[in-house]
């Protein structure tokens, strides 16, 4: 169960930056190999 509030976390995470994303670095940034939700 734990894992779909990883999944939540990440997705909100997603949906609240990538609005301000400016350049595709920006938005590589957000791939979850690359997300740091700590």
């Amino acid at each position: 169960m734990s894992y779909l509030y990883n999944i939540y976390d990440y997705l909100t995470h997603v949906f609240k930056e990538l609005p301000n994303a400016q350049s595709i670095e920006d938005v590589e940034a957000l791939l979850p190999w690359n997300a740091n939700l700590v």
